[in-house]
């Protein structure tokens, strides 16, 4: 049954609400320049979790979450899924404080190509012949970045690929957004209080001479992580998931614009020309998505 037209705008808005709200997280992680990326990932998972902990226990699901892991599937699925967000997490950070907020955007974009082909590789989804096409593309401008620049755009590479492996470890577990989350920071914080301690220890950090403002922005890291993702569940549960995957773009495009008009990244002809090919795969791979839907949409239903 097709959604009340007030209830699928409300979920454009979160969703675009929550994809801006990621897109100029680079400005906040850009303000914990001097603390280093490892720590701000360790504060962030910490954080997080507390604040996942407080709404689920206030929603009487902290018992229900836990209880996912009873069964070795899902630990051996959550296990990896948080093993991959700490990775995606802690590479973005770097990138954002390296300033290559360039080649993060550019590995946002191709994060959605990648999952297509995924899904052909692993999964035996079909892909279309325009769909093949976009992601021959995608690839040339890769290739093309490699020579025209002399680099691979390994940075992209491993946040697309973390990030499309990701979503689709999540894809084997039908679980309640928070709940997976909940469980993934779980997983991640005994590590990153393990971590915390080895840099305190070893007087890489001095958490006793942060300022009030340095602990409020770090504690703050754990909401920054939370918003979006709530954002990100409304916005699912009101609208179509073609109008989220849309969406998705508002992110790298964000991080794309303040890289050149805040943060004066240079944009290469390595760059110029992998945006271009992947811009134009992207036309062309949601041209084709926007096209099946509508001629289903138009299909006559039988019974």
């Amino acid at each position: 049954m097709a959604k009340p037209r007030s209830e699928n705008l409300m979920g454009v808005v979160y969703g675009a609400a929550a994809y801006l709200f990621w897109g100029f997280s680079v400005i906040y992680w850009k303000l914990l320049y001097h603390v280093g990326p490892v720590e701000v990932v360790t504060h962030r998972v910490i954080w997080a979790t507390l604040i996942l902990v407080i709404i689920l226990w206030y929603r009487r699901r902290l018992g229900l979450a836990l209880r996912l892991l009873k069964l070795p599937r899902n630990f051996l699925i959550l296990l990896g899924s948080s093993a991959l967000l700490a990775i995606n997490w802690s590479i973005f950070v770097w990138a954002v404080m390296s300033d290559r907020i360039l080649e993060a955007s550019l590995g946002y974009y191709i994060n959605p190509l990648l999952s297509v082909l995924m899904g052909f590789l692993f999964f035996g989804e079909r892909m279309s012949r325009i769909q093949t096409a976009a992601i021959g593309l995608a690839a040339i401008g890769v290739i093309g970045m490699l020579v025209l620049s002399g680099t691979l755009p390994w940075l992209s590479l491993i946040l697309a690929t973390t990030f499309a492996f990701y979503g689709y470890l999540r894809k084997f577990a039908q679980f309640i957004a928070m709940d997976a989350l909940f469980l993934e920071m779980l997983f991640a914080a005994p590590v990153s209080l393990a971590i915390l301690a080895y840099l305190q220890a070893s007087g890489s950090t001095h958490l006793e001479n942060y300022s009030m403002l340095m602990w409020g922005l770090l504690i703050g890291a754990g909401a920054v992580t939370f918003i979006p993702l709530w954002g990100y569940g409304e916005a699912v549960a009101r609208t179509s998931l073609t109008n989220v995957g849309l969406l998705q773009y508002i992110t790298p495009t964000t991080h794309l614009l303040l890289a050149m008009i805040v943060y004066n990244e240079p944009l290469t002809r390595g760059h110029l020309f992998a945006f271009g090919c992947i811009w134009t795969a992207l036309a062309i791979y949601m041209g084709d998505m926007l096209w099946r839907e509508k001629r289903s949409k138009a299909a006559p239903r039988s019974g």
